[in-house]
């Protein structure tokens, strides 16, 4: 359902004085995230300053929880997280505690024997919500004994009140999506049918209390029927829960649907004009004034309707305005506490005082339940929130970099972004932006390459200020390929491929040039024996090639398998390089290491300037031992009981290393965030935040692919991570930025994306932007596999989105378009600029000879290269790359075995040839292909 901006629309409010000194009026339009962001945080940060012990797992505390809970799920606030983690600790995840089945009870009661009592369920609520964080069976283990067990008896009476459907409804369904048991959702129905029939009047389409409460046998001072507003609330949060877990397919779900929808209107025609509930629904009368809890619940409640397309925008938009507006200017007091809530009770009281001044945790509960579905709400345009899109067909690896760069020159006549990646076709690209032209151009830097997100090239400006673009396939091919720009700081003129020949297999290229050797490219990679491996190179020489002049060496050798590097550089004389034992998929625990290399001496140095080893007289020895800890404790940067993987590393201000890692539990199924620090005397690790588990959509392979982070280089206590976050398409991963202190806690988490229909990963700082728009770059999209291949084909099938919405709308200006036949006729004129579209449908038997003849130019494909050629005046200017894609991969076993599989041919395709001032530019499906000087013949 579309949603629709009512900015301007303005609801004039009734003014009504109350006793109390409440006067409410003001004009009410839609509110910004970021205000109501702000008043989450001012609320429940308020709230845990000043409640800092944590009290019983009774209703009152754990409806608390519950929207604490929220509130973490939608801001990644670590602190909110925790707080409600240490409260379930503190109850052993525990609701009522007796272990005697046989003395286990559900009427009321709030000894230990009432385990059967929905007062003391609702806290496994939250219980599961931290399990589903970071799995583990014991956060649940006493939810399931006792649910499973109250399921087992032959009674159906255990919702006998009206808030005993939220205490214990959204727990049925919460515990099916853990479980897969559909006997959760058989008695959610059943328990239901049981409360429906004793206390739902469905002429009013409202519940009350309980039993005790039916009209006529009880009445309001008016002689109404008496709906208790807290009560209802109650009820249609209970009902916005259990929808939201519920599957779209149960056979019950219309029913729920119905209901919701008939509660939904018939609360909706009892609020007042000041935008609350009193607390008798349909006789304000019998206890007037505001309250907060009922009106935060039906504000949730309905909320979540609008927002899950199960309620009409424009119906219901004015009620939850007016409601909201009561939330954040009458409720809500300057410190942050939360008034006008009912204490404890179960129906509305005459002459009951409810001030300022009275508040409750399950009233702190209910309002950011509230405030969490109005910032849903709010965020009416989810594409903007997803950033602004680099290419449609992109992903890297995290392990070769920097896989984007910004470059300006000294003199500023170079002012350009580089971002490069691979597509799921084997196609290695590179988007190219020009902040001088406002131009963005996407070149094919290589086709038909292994289809392998580990293959994304990366950049290095050499001392002429050209673009040197290295890449290799994964791990089982011995060179490098490189290309390097003709012109200085252009990429759209790439040269010709070549190659650096190895001795062993390569993978993960990371390029330096450093000031004290301006004349040799360290070049850095995964490679003698899939470990940590460095050379030194020359400079290109006239025709670009290079040669290594020292190395290649192995830097360390490890008892694991494969350790996995991070490398940067001081720009000067130092290379750093943090590593781990192995991979964490085989290495539990997996530590972290840290190392210098020292260009002056070719030596390795740990963290405090000793000497570990010459590299050229073969690898530093490191292991998981305690004895090796003890001898080389400024090698180890994190040695924990959990599977460490890394993901950046920067130095600081004061120049000191400073790291992003995730620790990954023994199982996989949990990820943390820490960023780690070198203060000078040790490393200090702060917690950032829960990553939620591998974010891609195959359950069974890479259990250890967190969501990313990266760190700021300009400003290293920024971290950007991706954390999985409930959104307006249900839980995605979203980029948050992090912000610290000196000490390396975090003080603020912003959202960068929000409501995204697909995942946000592996983001990536380019560096030395920071006076650029353009600096934050991630994957979007879904993600099977880090390889196509019969088991993936759709493999890593993302795009590149990014935070600069400056990029330029795609137009074909002055654009011819023909068919080849109308070619013929086209008079190709030197003097003359254009640009033609042509689209070609080249013979896949015999897939050679001209494509496209414009008068004396001509569009050939060799047939023995699968090359394109431009073909002018007896000259052939031959591209790089082959007329075709990786696409065979598709149906070939997963792996990377060294082959070159026959590439796919094209049966149709899309060329642009454009030309501008004596320059001839192909473009092949959208990509820069070949850059061609004409110039010559027009002389």
């Amino acid at each position: 359902m579309n949603r629709i901006t009512m900015k301007g629309l303005f609801f004039a409010f009734l003014t009504l004085i109350f006793c109390s000194g409440y006067f409410p009026c003001a004009a009410t339009e839609l509110p910004k995230v970021s205000d109501v962001s702000g008043i989450i945080h001012k609320v429940n940060r308020y709230w845990q300053t000043t409640h800092p012990k944590h009290s019983w797992s009774f209703w009152d505390h754990a409806a608390y929880h519950t929207g604490n809970m929220e509130a973490y799920f939608l801001t990644g606030d670590t602190a909110y997280y925790n707080y409600s983690e240490a409260w379930a600790g503190h109850n052993q995840w525990m609701g009522a505690r007796s272990k005697d089945k046989s003395k286990w009870k559900s009427g009321y009661g709030e000894s230990n024997e009432y385990v059967l009592f929905g007062d003391y369920q609702v806290c496994f609520q939250t219980y599961i919500d931290l399990y589903t964080v970071e799995p583990d069976e014991r956060k649940i283990a006493r939810a399931r004994e006792v649910m499973e067990y109250e399921m087992s008896t032959d009674r159906s009476d255990y919702w006998w009140w009206a808030d005993g459907l939220y205490m214990v409804m959204p727990v049925m369904t919460k515990l099916y999506k853990v479980t897969g048991n559909p006997l959760y959702l058989e008695k959610l129905h059943e328990y239901w049918e049981y409360a429906n029939s004793i206390m739902y009047d469905a002429e009013a389409g409202l519940y009350y209390r309980d039993a005790k409460y039916v009209y006529p046998k009880h009445k309001s001072v008016n002689g109404k029927k008496d709906f208790w507003a807290r009560g209802d609330g109650w009820v249609l949060a209970a009902l916005a829960k259990v929808l939201k877990d519920l599957p779209q397919d149960d056979k019950y779900r219309s029913e729920y649907v119905d209901r919701f929808r008939t509660m939904a209107k018939a609360v909706v025609a009892c609020q007042q004009p000041e935008g609350y509930w009193t607390r008798s629904m349909l006789d304000p009368q019998h206890a007037p004034g505001p309250e907060t809890s009922g009106t935060a619940f039906f504000t949730y409640g309905l909320l979540w309707g609008v927002n899950n397309d199960l309620l009409d925008r424009e119906t219901y938009e004015p009620v939850v305005l007016k409601a909201w507006e009561y939330l954040a200017t009458v409720a809500l007091q300057p410190n942050g506490h939360v008034g006008y809530v009912q204490p404890i009770g179960e129906k509305a009281i005459p002459g009951q005082v409810v001030d300022a001044n009275s508040t409750a945790n399950f009233g702190v509960g209910a309002f950011l339940l509230a405030a969490c579905e109005m910032v849903r709400f709010i965020e009416d345009a989810p594409i903007v929130n997803e950033g602004y899109q680099v290419t449609d067909k992109g992903a890297w690896c995290w392990f070769a970099d920097p896989r984007a760069l910004h470059y300006k020159s000294k003199d500023g006549s170079i002012d350009r972004t580089y971002i490069g990646y691979i597509d799921t076709h084997g196609n290695i690209k590179a988007m190219q932006y020009d902040f001088h032209k406002k131009q963005q151009k996407e070149v094919l830097i290589r086709s038909c390459f292994q289809p392998d997100d580990h293959d994304n090239p990366t950049f290095l400006i050499l001392p002429d200020e050209r673009v040197m673009i290295f890449y290799s396939r994964h791990t089982d091919e011995r060179c490098f390929y490189y290309r390097i720009s003709r012109e200085p700081g252009d990429i759209t003129t790439l040269g010709e491929e070549k190659k650096i020949i190895t001795e062993n297999n390569t993978t993960y290229p990371s390029p330096f040039i450093l000031s004290d050797d301006p004349d040799h490219i360290y070049l850095c990679w995964r490679g003698i024996g899939w470990h940590p491996t460095i050379a030194k190179l020359s400079l290109p020489d006239k025709k670009d090639n290079i040669n290594v002049e020292w190395g290649p060496y192995q830097l360390v050798q490890s008892t694991g398998a494969r350790p996995y590097a991070k490398y940067t550089s001081n720009g000067k004389d130092k290379i750093l390089f943090t590593y781990t034992t192995g991979h964490p998929d085989q290495e539990s625990p997996n530590f972290l290491y840290f190392n210098y290399i020292d260009i002056h001496t070719l030596q390795l140095e740990d963290v405090k300037g000793n000497v570990l080893s010459t590299i050229a007289d073969g690898p530093f020895q490191i292991n998981k031992r305690s004895e090796y800890v003890e001898q080389y404790p400024y090698t180890v940067v994190d040695s924990p009981e959990e599977r460490d993987w890394v993901w950046q590393i920067a130095i600081d201000k004061p120049g000191n290393p400073v790291i992003a890692m995730v620790r990954i539990s023994e199982d996989k199924t949990s990820h943390n965030y820490y960023y780690a620090r070198w203060t000078g005397k040790e490393w200090k690790k702060n917690f950032l935040a829960h990553a939620g588990g591998h974010f891609h959509q195959s359950s069974y392979i890479e259990k250890c692919y967190s969501g990313g982070m990266t760190i700021d280089p300009a400003q290293t206590n920024v971290i950007y991570c991706s954390v999985p976050v409930e959104g307006k398409y249900g839980r995605k991963y979203e980029i948050q930025k992090y912000m610290l202190n000196d000490g390396g806690d975090v003080v603020a988490v912003e959202a960068v994306t929000r409501n995204s229909r697909y995942n946000n990963v592996r983001p990536y700082i380019i560096p030395d932007s920071e006076d650029t728009p353009l600096r934050l770059t991630w994957m979007h999209g879904n993600y099977y596999d880090w390889i196509v291949s019969t088991t993936h084909p759709l493999g890593y099938c993302t795009a590149i989105h990014s935070d600069f919405r400056g990029f330029p709308v795609k137009t074909e200006t002055e654009n011819i378009e023909m068919t080849v036949e109308q070619a013929k006729d086209f008079k190709f004129d030197l003097k003359e600029d254009f640009v033609i579209s042509v689209t070609l449908k080249p013979d896949t038997v015999k897939y050679r000879g001209c494509l496209l003849q414009l008068g004396k130019l001509g569009y050939y494909l060799n047939a023995n290269t699968m090359k394109p050629e431009v073909r002018y005046q007896r000259k052939v200017y031959t591209s790089t790359n082959m007329l075709g894609t990786a696409d065979t991969w598709a149906i070939m076993p997963r792996g990377t075995n060294g082959k070159w599989y026959v590439p796919q041919k094209y049966s149709e395709l899309r060329l642009k040839l454009e030309y501008k001032n004596g320059i001839l530019r192909t473009y092949v499906n959208g990509l820069l292909d070949q850059t061609i000087e004409l110039l010559p013949f027009v002389r």
